[in-house]
């Protein structure tokens, strides 16, 4: 009995063991980011120049670079996420290294110049490794004299960094807000959970007076990727207001009030009271009244045609009155003729 009671206890001890092993792998394992699939056709950029300052310094560099690595992995996914094609210019500097990653205290590694998704992330995998100090005060300065060297317009600072050993970069925030005014905000996103580091990230967003501060924790999805690269970089694509509709035609003028207007009146002018056709020319009418000799009185045929004449044409003869059913004339030359009227 005792040798399967052994036996069982060694199993216990190896599964322990094992798990043990495997949550302190998982614990190693740098954070990973999902990219933002934010439509192109829905934002514009609201920045002219956008810079992302890395911290590539020592304490980045601890447990195997996790927190580098995760670092590299949140800045490619914000690169991942911006909208093909977006008018931005974009920087990347670095700043700590390590000697076999740069002499120099802050570098910068891409751009300044118009965003390249594929420029920007070639830029990012050429830093390697993470040592050194944490000189951010240096790197903040740097950055302001690459933002104001092309053309300056709204500007955005994105720091990523875990927030130690860098006590005097609010005050080189504040110095650079005094420079560029208005035209500069700060954007700080802390790597790991150190209460200090996130103060003073803190600070550093609010010297900058219109930015703000987040944690890597909070962009980990591709709903807070989306807020955050919406917040920083984007605005709604103005739409142009539809045209005006044009105003009314002018209705047609009938210049001589004959019924017909100017624009189908082929005959101007024409005098008051006068029948006119659809082109509006006068109407001629002939109408012939036939009379017995030395008679006023019409010859009964022709009594109901007479009648359906306009009046005004017979009117329109010297001396012709219609009364009733007898036509008669001050005129005697006008009593066995064809009258002609128009």
């Amino acid at each position: 009995m005792k040798k399967p009671v052994l036996g069982m206890l060694v199993l216990m001890l190896s599964s322990a063991l094992l798990a043990s092993c495997a949550g302190r792998q998982d614990m190693m394992q740098p954070m990973s980011f999902t990219p933002a699939a934010i439509p192109g056709g829905q934002y514009e950029s609201k920045l002219t120049n956008a810079q992302v300052i890395l911290d590539a310094s020592m304490t980045m560099g601890l447990h195997n670079q996790k927190d580098l690595l995760a670092a590299k992995n949140l800045v490619s996914s914000i690169n991942r996420s911006l909208p093909s094609g977006l008018a931005v210019n974009s920087g990347l500097r670095t700043f700590g290294h390590s000697d076999k990653q740069s002499s120099k205290t802050t570098e910068l590694v891409y751009g300044m110049a118009k965003h390249s998704q594929s420029g920007f992330q070639a830029g990012l995998d050429s830093v390697k490794s993470a040592g050194g100090t944490s000189p951010l005060p240096q790197a903040i300065e740097a950055a302001g004299s690459d933002l104001m060297k092309g053309d300056i317009g709204k500007s955005a600072i994105i720091i990523v960094s875990d927030g130690l050993q860098m006590d005097a970069a609010p005050a080189a925030m504040e110095a650079l807000k005094g420079k560029m005014g208005a035209d500069i905000c700060a954007y700080t996103v802390q790597i790991g959970d150190d209460a200090a580091g996130r103060a003073l990230l803190e600070k550093i967003a609010q010297a900058g007076q219109c930015g703000f501060a987040t944690n890597a924790n909070a962009l980990s999805s591709q709903a807070g990727m989306a807020s955050f690269v919406e917040k920083v970089f984007l605005t709604q694509k103005r739409v142009a207001a539809p045209a005006p509709a044009p105003a009314p035609a002018p209705a047609p003028r009938d210049s001589d009030g004959d019924g017909v207007t100017d624009d189908r009146d082929k005959c101007p002018n024409t005098i008051p009271g006068v029948v006119v056709d659809e082109n509006g020319c006068a109407v001629k009418y002939t109408l012939r009244i036939e009379f017995d000799f030395d008679k006023a009185d019409r010859r009964r045929q022709l009594q109901q045609r007479a009648l359906q004449a306009p009046g005004r044409c017979i009117g329109g003869l010297p001396g012709a009155k219609l009364r009733g059913e007898k036509l008669s004339f001050t005129s005697a030359r006008f009593r066995r003729r064809a009258a002609y009227c128009q």
